[in-house]
């Protein structure tokens, strides 16, 4: 377990804890955690409180999910069996415009949760670097790594903001689902994931997950990023860097 101390504050340092990292957290949410509290740039800019603040938003941000899934899939399971729905989706959908479960819970349960605690925080944020100083230090500014986290599937990528391609990296996993039912995009994900399946660049791991055998180039973000959710997504908003900062913060400016 890692502490952090606020020096600033009165009484024994039980008292001063600001925050609590601990090794038994889910994926590599510890790693990136530590990865932020340690970032270069962040302690150069004065950042720390500011940093802290959005990690303490990010760990309340998984207990409330977590909360959520645990409280209200059994809710929506019991309300899809009462009125015999076809699909989990649907039913958290039609639950949510019943007002059985909130609009909030709705995107939990669909995997749509939006990133919260960068929006929420009260202390100072950092101020947006540019994109040679926002990058982790050691990475090369011609291939940026970036990780999605979601429901269970972790997926890594390489961004080349050179050609605007997106990688994603051989054993990276994505939801064994498609949202949206015949939508456009829903029939776009179907389609790459046949494509990636007889290709031997995709395999099912189990009823959950789908694991990748092979690293994947894609054109976009979002495209990437829809094939690890089977929903629709905005990558640049999903993809996270070392730091938690979205891939919004490398964007390339318009033309």
């Amino acid at each position: 377990m890692w502490i952090a101390i606020d020096e600033h504050l009165p009484g024994k340092w039980e008292e001063r804890v600001a925050l609590k990292l601990e090794l038994g957290q889910e994926g590599h949410t510890f790693a990136d955690d530590l990865a932020a509290l340690l970032d270069a740039e962040m302690w150069r800019a004065d950042g720390f409180a500011g940093a802290v603040q959005a990690i303490k938003n990010r760990q309340q941000q998984r207990l409330d999910e977590a909360r959520i899934l645990k409280e209200k899939t059994p809710l929506v399971q019991a309300f899809q069996q009462e009125h015999d729905i076809g699909s989990f989706e649907s039913a958290v959908k039609l639950a949510a415009q019943l007002g059985t479960i909130t609009e909030a819970e709705r995107d939990v349960l669909l995997g749509m949760a939006v990133q919260k605690a960068e929006s929420t925080i009260s202390s100072k944020p950092l101020k947006p670097q540019p994109l040679q100083k926002a990058q982790p230090s050691g990475i090369d500014a011609e291939q940026i790594h970036f990780t999605y986290c979601l429901l269970g599937a972790e997926a890594h990528a390489v961004y080349k903001p050179a050609d605007g391609s997106w990688t994603v990296k051989a054993g990276s996993t994505a939801l064994n689902r498609v949202l949206g039912e015949n939508g456009t995009n829903a029939k776009g994900i179907q389609g790459r994931r046949q494509s990636s399946l007889k290709a031997g660049q995709l395999v099912e791991k189990n009823a959950e997950l789908l694991e990748y055998l092979k690293d994947v180039i894609y054109e976009s973000a979002s495209t990437s990023a829809m094939d690890i959710a089977g929903a629709s997504r905005n990558g640049w908003d999903c993809w996270k860097d070392a730091q938690g900062r979205p891939a919004q913060d490398y964007r390339p400016p318009p033309v």
